[in-house]
C-alpha cells in the first residue's frame, strides 16, 4: 500500500513511502530539450571492443579489421572472426532489420502522402486555336480593307493556385503520420541494437568458452604429470598401486571435462554462425580475446550515485528502513550510524523511520547534522508496526520537530515504511487500520500546517 501527499502552497502534506529508492520523472529541461536517440551498432560495438584485445596470431598485417566482414576462405579453412566482423555480418544477413527498414520506407511514403493534401494545389492548362475573324460579324467596314482576318493562331496559357486555410483533420492525420514514421525509425534501430546484442553475446559466450578449454587443458596436463608421477613412484616402491588408480581416475576425469568443455564451444560457434549467416560446416576462429581490467573500488554510496547519474535530484526520493514489521528490533542500527551515508546520495528528499519507539528519538540528532539547502527530510509521522493509529495531534507535534530543526519549507511527512511490503505473507496492519493512519496522518499534517504557518504568519519556533 502506497501513498504521497504532496507539499503545496507552504503546507505540509502527508507520504507513506515502502521503497527503499523511488526515481520518478523525466531528467531536467536542459536534457530532455534534446530528443534521445537510441545507442547506435557503433557505440554498442565500441563498448564492447573497450573490453576486447586481439590474439598475438592475428596482429600481423593484413588482418581483418574490425567492422569489415571478413574475406571469403577457402574449404576447410578456419576463418577469422573478429566482434566487429561477427556484428557487420548479424546486421548484413538479418531479416528483421530488412523488414524493418521497409517498413521506415513505407512510413516515410505514407508521410508524404498526409503531407500533399495540407500543400498548395497547382493547376494548369495550355489552349491553341487557329481563327479567322469576319469584320462584318462585328458590324465594322473599311474602304480598302478586307473583310476576312486572318487566319491567325491564338495561345491560351492558364495556370491556378488552390489552398485550403485552415484543415484540423488533415493537419491531425499529417502529425499522426509523423509519430508513426518515427516509431518506425525506433523500431529499425531497436532491431539492429537488438541484433548487435544477441551476436555480441553469442560472440562473448564462445570466447568465454575458449578460456574455460584452456583451463581445462592445463588441469588436463597437471593430472598427466600426477599420474606420470605416480607411475614412476609405484615404480620406485614408494607408494601404494591406489595411489596410482586414483592418479589415473583423475586424469581421465579432468580428459572428459574437456572433452564436455569443447563440445559446448563448437555448440556455441555454431550458434554464432547461424545468427551471423555463417555455413555452419565453415570452422571459425575467434580472433579476439576478453581483457582483463580491475573494477575500481567504490563505496555504497559512490555506486548509489553512479547509478543515478543523468537523474535530476529532485526526481530521486531515498528511502532507508530496516526490513522488519512488528518485533522486538534490539539490534537495529542507529540513524546516527547510518545518516553520513544517507546524506551523501544525490537525492531530492531523504525518507526514514521515526514513528517507532525505537526510532522516535532520533530527531534529536538533526541538532547537530546539518541537512544541504534544497534537500526535504521525510520522516516516519505513522508507524507500519504497530496497529495503534496515531492521535493526529501526535503526528502534527512529529512535524513541528523536525520543522523547527531544518525549516518548515524542507519537511514532508511520511510513514516508517510501507504496509504491505511483501506480498507473500499477512500483514500485521489490516488495511481498514492503514487507511485510518493515513486518515489521521492528513489530518496532523493540516494540523501542523496551521501552527507553523498560521493566518497572521507569526512566530513559530
Amino acid at each position: 500500500m502506497r501513498h504521497f501527499m504532496s507539499r503545496r502552497a507552504g503546507a505540509i502534506r502527508g507520504v507513506a513511502i515502502g521503497a527503499f529508492l523511488l526515481v520518478t520523472g523525466r531528467p531536467s529541461a536542459s536534457v530532455a530539450a534534446a530528443p534521445q536517440q537510441p545507442i547506435s551498432d557503433q557505440v554498442r560495438l565500441a563498448l564492447a571492443q573497450q573490453t576486447m584485445q586481439p590474439l598475438p596470431s592475428q596482429t600481423t598485417p593484413g588482418a581483418p579489421q574490425a567492422g569489415t566482414p571478413a574475406a571469403p576462405v577457402a574449404p576447410g579453412a578456419s576463418l577469422p572472426l573478429s566482434l566487429g566482423d561477427a556484428i557487420a555480418r548479424g546486421l548484413e544477413h538479418n531479416l528483421n532489420i530488412l523488414l524493418s527498414e521497409a517498413g521506415v520506407e513505407n512510413a516515410e511514403g505514407v508521410r508524404f502522402q498526409a503531407l500533399t493534401t495540407l500543400l498548395p494545389s497547382f493547376s494548369g492548362n495550355l489552349g491553341f486555336t487557329r481563327q479567322k475573324l469576319s469584320l462584318d460579324q462585328f458590324g465594322f467596314t473599311f474602304p480598302g480593307f478586307p473583310k476576312l482576318i486572318g487566319p491567325f493562331n491564338v495561345y491560351d496559357a492558364r495556370v491556378s493556385l488552390s489552398q485550403s486555410v485552415v484543415d484540423v483533420s488533415a493537419i491531425a492525420h499529417l502529425r499522426s503520420r509523423v509519430q508513426s514514421l518515427q516509431a518506425a525509425k525506433y523500431t529499425a534501430q531497436d532491431a539492429r541494437d537488438a541484433i548487435v546484442l544477441a551476436v555480441a553475446n553469442l560472440y562473448l559466450d564462445a570466447v568465454a568458452g575458449t578460456s574455460r578449454i584452456e583451463a581445462a587443458e592445463a588441469e588436463v596436463n597437471t593430472a598427466k604429470a600426477l599420474f606420470d608421477q605416480a607411475t614412476d613412484m609405484k615404480q620406485a616402491g614408494t607408494v601404494a598401486g591406489i595411489d596410482v588408480l586414483r592418479a589415473q581416475v583423475q586424469y581421465e576425469t579432468e580428459q572428459q571435462q574437456l572433452i564436455v568443455l569443447r563440445n559446448d564451444l563448437a555448440k556455441q560457434k555454431l550458434a554464432l554462425a547461424r545468427a551471423i549467416g555463417i555455413d555452419p560446416r565453415q570452422p571459425i576462429e575467434l580472433s579476439e580475446r576478453v581483457g582483463y581490467r580491475a573494477i575500481a573500488p567504490m563505496s555504497i554510496d559512490e555506486a548509489t550515485n553512479r547509478a543515478l547519474e543523468g537523474v535530476p535530484a529532485d526526481k530521486v526520493r531515498f528511502h532507508t528502513c530496516y526490513g522488519i514489521n512488528e518485533g522486538p528490533r534490539l539490534y537495529e542500527a542507529a540513524l546516527s550510524d547510518i545518516i553520513d551515508y544517507v546524506l551523501k546520495i544525490n537525492a531530492g528528499s531523504y525518507s526514514f523511520e521515526a514513528a517507532n519507539p525505537r526510532h522516535e528519538h532520533e530527531y534529536h540528532l538533526f541538532e547537530r547534522v546539518k541537512v544541504a539547502e534544497g534537500k526535504v527530510l521525510c520522516p516516519g509521522v505513522i508507524t507500519h508496526a504497530s496497529n495503534i493509529v496515531e492521535h493526529p495531534e501526535l503526528i502534527a507535534e512529529r512535524i513541528i520537530r523536525f520543522a523547527r530543526l531544518v525549516g518548515r519549507e524542507n519537511v514532508i511527512a511520511g510513514a516508517d515504511c510501507g504496509f504491505s511490503s511483501q506480498a507473500l505473507y499477512t500483514t500485521e496492519v489490516h488495511p481498514t487500520v492503514v487507511w485510518a493512519k493515513f486518515k489521521a496522518m492528513r489530518q496532523g499534517a493540516d494540523l501542523a500546517t496551521e501552527q507553523l504557518w498560521g493566518e497572521a504568519g507569526g512566530d513559530w519556533v
